[in-house]
C-alpha cells in the first residue's frame, strides 16, 4: 500500500509517476502515458516536454519517448558496491596480467569516483597505491575521460553548463579542448592521462558499457612514466578493454519484456 501525502500537488505527482513509468518501461507513447496517469493527452505531452527539458526523457525517431540521460545511468548500472563486487575478480586478474595497480571508476556528477582498486603484488621501485574511495575531477583522469567520451553532446553540455571547473594542472582548461580530446578517445577506444592528475604518472582507461551501449563505469590503470613508454600504451589498452568486456558480460541485463510499453 502506498503512503498517502497530506498535501499532494497533482502536477508534481504526475511528473514523478511519469518518471517511474519511463524508468520501468524504457519507452512510452504520450497516449499510453495519458492513460496510465488518467489525464488528457495534452497534459501528458506537457509533462513529457518538462521531463525532456530536465534530461529525464527524450524523443526518439519513432516519436515515442525514452529515458533521458538523467535516467539511463541510474537504471542501467548496478549500485556502486554491487558493481564493484561484480568487477573485483576481473580487476584482480587485470592487475596480475599488467603487473600494475588498477581501478574501477564511476562518474558522479563531474567527478570520477574510484569504486575499487587492486594494487599490484609485483615489487616495483615506484609503487602506485589504490585510490579506492577517492574522487578526482573527471576531465583530468583517464577513467573519467573514457566515460565522458561516450556521453552524448547534450549529456556533456548538461554536466558542464558553465564550462570546466578551474584547474591549475596540465589538463584541459576549456570545453573546446576537452571535446577534441574526447573525439580522439572515441577514435582510439581508450583514454590517456599524461600527468594531468598526478605528476610522473600516466593513466590509461577504457569505458564499461551496459547492454544499451550506455557508459556506466571505466577500468583504468596508473603507471609511472619511467616504465610506460608510448609504444606500450596500445597493449595496455588492449588488456583494459578485455577486462571492460568481461565486466560487461557480468552485468545482468533487464528482461526484454520490461523495456517497452505499448
Amino acid at each position: 500500500m502506498e503512503p498517502t501525502v497530506a498535501y499532494p500537488i497533482e502536477s508534481v505527482g504526475n511528473a514523478l509517476r511519469l518518471i517511474h513509468l519511463l524508468r520501468d518501461s524504457g519507452e512510452i507513447r504520450v497516449t499510453d502515458a495519458a492513460r496510465a496517469l488518467g489525464v488528457a493527452p495534452s497534459t501528458a505531452h506537457r509533462l513529457m516536454v518538462m521531463l525532456v527539458h530536465h534530461g529525464f526523457a527524450e524523443q526518439n525517431a519513432r516519436r515515442t519517448y525514452q529515458r533521458g540521460w538523467a535516467l539511463r545511468g541510474a537504471v542501467a548500472a548496478p549500485p556502486g558496491n554491487e558493481l564493484a563486487a561484480l568487477a573485483h575478480d576481473h580487476l584482480v586478474e587485470l592487475s596480475r596480467r599488467l603487473g600494475e595497480t588498477v581501478h574501477l571508476v564511476r562518474l558522479q556528477g563531474t567527478a570520477a569516483m574510484f569504486l575499487d582498486g587492486v594494487e599490484s603484488v609485483r615489487r616495483h621501485q615506484v609503487h602506485v597505491t589504490s585510490r579506492a574511495g577517492m574522487s578526482m575531477l573527471a576531465h583530468c583522469t583517464a577513467a573519467g575521460k573514457a566515460i565522458l567520451a561516450r556521453l552524448r553532446p547534450t549529456e556533456l553540455a548538461a554536466l558542464y553548463p558553465r564550462g570546466l571547473p578551474l584547474t591549475y594542472g596540465p589538463g584541459p582548461c576549456d570545453m573546446g579542448t576537452l571535446k577534441r580530446q574526447l573525439a580522439v578517445i572515441r577514435r582510439n577506444g581508450y583514454s590517456v592521462n599524461d600527468e594531468e592528475s598526478e605528476r610522473g604518472l600516466i593513466g590509461i582507461g577504457v569505458c564499461v558499457l551496459d547492454a544499451d551501449d550506455q557508459p556506466i563505469a571505466a577500468v583504468a590503470t596508473g603507471i609511472p612514466l619511467l616504465r610506460c613508454p608510448d609504444a606500450l600504451i596500445p597493449d595496455i589498452a588492449f588488456e583494459l578493454a578485455r577486462t571492460a568486456r568481461a565486466v560487461e558480460a557480468s552485468l545482468v541485463p533487464l528482461p526484454t519484456e520490461h523495456r517497452t510499453v505499448g
